[in-house]
């Protein structure tokens, strides 16, 4: 039995093999290890609180935030019908991001800063501010001056330069949103001062509607001038096109269709008569040389058959008794007949080359009819359009001439603003809250650094987690 306690004893005094180390971690050492460091971290809280604190009480400036309500008109009302020019906002959302972008414009800003004399504002001109003591700037260019490096000069601003800075930053503090689901436009202001924020808010909103007219002033006078420079051009064509006409009918005999048709009907029946005359000296020309060739045979017998005339039979039978003056007679009148059928011959031949010189000079007349009434044709289409067009835009520019001055804006102001009564900015509260937490947080972490980096032993079962030996004492 003895010796089975010693044996006991000494089992327990020999060295035990280390306990595997667990990864999960142990909740109840962890918070031990905070309440041990529980002033540390309480003061690491207080100290952030208060440092929080200063900056929210005594450095952070405060800044007051006022917004002015528009509402957006979907229709206007027109006098005229002018769509084009006086046309309402569209509903669309492109288009009201877009009246969004225009409130925070350059240009609208730019016209804020000189309405309200902002380049002589400390809080928007950061020249006109006093330097800061204490800057990283001057920091950094004090260690450059003692380790002797060249310290760079501060360059003078241009005017530009200082416009550009000043609408910058007023622009930063300018904002416009639009309420969901509605046609409300919010232009807010956000300064360090409660009227100052109040007073941008509605000269930005004044701006805003000021723009918008001008806009459509500036398109009706631009419309109207556009319309009054055409409508001169327009009528000088006209004028002109109209004299091209007279011209051309004074040149000219009568121009018309039914002219024409009158001069064409002429010159068909010069035609047809100049047919029917060299028809008939055709005619003429066969029974002369029929007389001549039985003039040339002395035939008597067949020249009476073939002229069948009365004289000529009558002197043909005294011939016939031997009268010799019956034979001078008969060749007197077959004589006379030749001439006549030979004055009668040149009479047609002359009517032939007179008919032909007509028939000339009328299909002239209609070539030179027809190339004339197109073009007068064509003139007159071309004044009557003119006419057209010089109406349509003299009466556009007389709507558009009774548009001037009756310009609306497409929004309207449903409140204005008014000087906040707090300050949003600091939110003290907010600050002390969070630099307490975050003061606690640090604490916390230096406890746990200073946990982890310990190198020692707090509790007996540490030492036997660690050595794997009992601890006697």
């Amino acid at each position: 039995m003895q010796e089975l306690n010693q044996g006991k004893i000494r089992s327990q005094m020999l060295p035990q093999p280390p306990l595997e180390s667990d990864d999960e971690i142990d909740l109840m050492q962890l918070l031990g290890t905070l309440w041990r460091g529980k002033w540390l971290i309480m003061l690491c809280g207080l100290v952030a609180a208060f440092i929080g604190g200063y900056y929210a009480y005594k450095i952070a400036v405060p800044k007051y935030t006022a917004s002015t309500m528009l509402a957006l008109q979907l229709r206007s009302e027109n006098i005229v019908d002018l769509e084009s020019v006086m046309s309402g906002a569209s509903s669309d959302s492109a288009a009201l991001n877009t009246e969004l972008e225009v409130i925070r414009s350059r240009g609208l800003i730019e016209q804020l800063v000189a309405e309200l004399n902002l380049l002589e504002d400390p809080e928007f001109n950061g020249i006109l501010r006093p330097e800061p003591e204490f800057s990283f700037g001057k920091l950094i260019a004090q260690v450059k001056a003692y380790a002797g490096l060249p310290v760079p000069k501060k360059s003078l601003r241009t005017e530009d330069e200082i416009l550009n800075a000043t609408v910058h930053a007023v622009r930063g503090v300018i904002s416009a949103s639009n309420s969901r689901a509605t046609y409300i436009f919010i232009i807010g202001a956000k300064t360090e001062s409660a009227k100052k924020s109040a007073l941008f808010a509605n000269t930005m909103a004044d701006l805003y509607i000021s723009d918008q007219i001008s806009v459509k002033f500036q398109a009706v006078e631009n419309a109207v001038n556009w319309l009054s420079e055409r409508v001169a051009s327009l009528e000088i064509e006209l004028r002109e096109k109209e004299r091209a006409v007279k011209d051309l009918r004074s040149r000219s005999e009568l121009v018309s269709p039914e002219a024409l048709d009158i001069l064409s009907r002429q010159s068909k029946d010069s035609r047809d008569r100049l047919n029917e005359t060299k028809y008939a000296l055709g005619a003429a020309q066969v029974r002369l040389l029929d007389f001549l060739e039985l003039q040339n045979a002395g035939d008597s017998v067949a020249i009476a058959a073939s002229l069948n005339d009365l004289a000529l039979n009558r002197l043909l039978k005294d011939i016939e008794t031997g009268g010799e003056k019956a034979r001078r007679l008969f060749d007197a009148r077959y004589g006379l007949l030749v001439s006549r059928a030979q004055s009668n011959a040149d009479r047609l031949s002359q009517q032939v080359l007179a008919l032909e010189e007509s028939s000339v000079r009328l299909k002239k007349r209609v070539e030179n009819q027809s190339e004339a009434l197109i073009e007068l044709e064509q003139l007159e289409r071309e004044t009557e359009a003119t006419g057209v067009l010089y109406e349509t835009f003299l009466t556009r520019l007389k709507e558009t001439t009774v548009q001037r001055g009756l310009q609306q804006a497409d929004s309207r102001v449903l409140s204005t603003a008014t000087p906040p009564l707090s300050s949003v900015e600091p939110k003290r509260s907010l600050i002390l809250a969070l630099s307490l937490i975050l003061g606690g947080m640090f604490g916390i972490g230096i406890v746990l650094l200073r946990q982890m980096m310990h190198t020692g032993f707090r509790t007996a079962e540490d030492l036997e987690t660690t050595t794997g030996l009992a601890v006697l004492g």
